[in-house]
């Protein structure tokens, strides 16, 4: 549970460190990262949720010593991971002006709003693989390369923040886009990090050729 603490700690902490950087923008831009707050604890909550019960599940197929199982539950729950972001980015995006005026949005912020949130929830299509993976890799007994990845996954956000927000160095001076999508990409870093050490190093996943029963099976368990 303290790892996926952690990661969940990470990502908050990348929207410190995005909110950081926008406040040097103004009020309007700082404030409609801050409206993001809640819709990250909920993706937080589902990753958790989803983290922890693969994690109990593989375990005990681990301890079995069942090989096969413990491949198809792992790959049957990265599939479910990336369902339930496609959820996440269909609701999100559809929702963004609703959802926001609610959480208290003006005229001023909603275009900040939505030009940060429209590309994260894309990203969001992204963000359950690598942390669903690091449950795998946790529940089989590797607890330091998953911190190492959320520690990967940090620092690419950290440095290219300030690039893509400000236009260093010949960047696109995004402003708060800029601050999404250097969330955005370094998820995806995270994403194909994990997935290396997942498929190549530790060989626990396997071909997604599955029947949608098989699927269901492995999820309710």
């Amino acid at each position: 549970m303290l790892p996926m603490a952690l990661g969940i700690l990470v990502m908050i902490g990348n929207g410190l460190v995005d909110a950081y950087f926008i406040g040097q923008l103004g009020y309007a831009q700082l404030a409609a990262v801050s409206y993001a707050f809640p819709v990250w604890f909920v993706a937080a909550g589902i990753v958790m949720g989803l983290g922890t019960g693969t994690s109990s599940v593989l375990s005990r197929f681990i301890g079995a010593g069942d090989t096969n199982s413990v491949k198809q539950i792992a790959t049957h729950s990265m599939v479910l991971a990336v369902m339930a972001g496609a959820v996440v980015t269909l609701i999100g995006l559809l929702s963004i002006e609703s959802l926001f005026g609610l959480l208290g949005a003006n005229e001023e912020s909603m275009p900040y709003v939505k030009s940060y949130m429209t590309i994260y929830y894309w990203g969001s299509l992204f963000l359950g693989i690598p942390f669903i993976g690091n449950s795998i890799l946790r529940a089989n007994g590797d607890a330091k390369t998953p911190s190492m990845l959320v520690a990967l996954s940090a620092i690419v956000n950290a440095v290219l923040d300030p690039f893509l927000i400000f236009g260093w160095f010949g960047f696109p001076e995004m402003g708060v886009a800029g601050a999404a999508l250097a969330s955005v990409i370094s998820t995806v870093a995270f994403l194909f990090a994990s997935l290396w050490v997942l498929i190549v190093r530790d060989n626990l996943l396997t071909s997604i050729g599955h029947s949608l029963t098989s699927m269901i099976s492995s999820w309710k368990q």
